[in-house]
């Protein structure tokens, strides 16, 4: 095919692949801060600090929320330390919210309602106490109901974890039955069968009382409950009460 010429008047059109060059725009560089300009933005800082500040700035929290609780310190100062006692247990804090929420009595009810209304960092400036006189409670009868709640909240966690571990302590014995030396553990295994009879052991309170003779007394027979090993207060009152009237009249 013959060769193409280019139209007379016009010209081939150069094309590159090299970039086009264009003037590099000046950045105007930032010069050393001078003094003026250090003075002025001190004074634009320091207008922004406020000259009145409200009352829940100026105050510490502990006094800003008994202000607002409307509890004086004397109050505080003079209620019953019972944070002090908790704090000689290991978590007794903790546990002590945790057996008051399984109560029903309505001072703990009460007391909770106005705990869980604070934050974290108010109920550990406050305590037990101040939340119990915002709450417009006696320190003395929640204390009673606390501890009446974390014996119950003790004795259903021995009862739980006594019975989640009784079967395997079973398979256990079992075990150790069938050996030559389980002799102990074959006669407990016939005692909860029913194939020996139950033991029946002696009141330490008939012992006091009788000088060491049963015969005027029955015995009581042993319990293997939580409820015998963290017995009731006034119960033990009870009992009590004719071991000291013996003593006295001895005197």
């Amino acid at each position: 095919m013959p060769e193409t010429q280019p139209l007379p008047g016009f010209q081939a059109l150069k094309t590159s692949s090299a970039p086009r060059k264009g003037r590099a725009k000046k950045v105007s560089q930032p010069g050393p801060p001078t003094l003026e300009s250090e003075s002025k933005q001190l004074s634009t800082d320091l207008q922004r600090v406020p000259r009145n500040p409200p009352p829940s700035l100026a105050l510490p929290r502990k006094d800003y929320l008994l202000k607002r609780e409307h509890v004086s310190k004397e109050a505080l100062a003079q209620a019953p330390r019972i944070t002090d006692i908790l704090k000689e247990v290991r978590g007794g804090l903790s546990l002590a919210i945790k057996a008051l929420r399984f109560s029903e009595e309505q001072t703990s009810i009460a007391f909770l309602e106005k705990w869980d209304s604070f934050g974290t960092r108010d109920q550990q400036a406050l305590g037990i106490e101040g939340v119990a006189l915002a709450a417009n409670l006696n320190i003395k009868h929640l204390w009673g109901e606390m501890m009446l709640a974390i014996r119950e909240h003790s004795v259903n966690s021995v009862k739980i974890i006594a019975v989640a571990a009784h079967p395997m302590i079973t398979k256990k014995r079992v075990e150790f039955a069938k050996t030559a030396g389980g002799v102990r553990d074959r006669d407990a295994l016939d005692t909860m069968l029913g194939a020996l009879p139950k033991s029946q052991g002696i009141s330490i309170f008939n012992k006091i009382v009788t000088g060491g003779k049963d015969e005027d007394s029955e015995r009581e027979e042993m319990v293997e409950d939580a409820n015998f090993i963290f017995p009731d207060s006034s119960i033990m009152q009870d009992k009590v009460q004719p071991v000291r009237q013996k003593i006295l009249e001895a005197k």
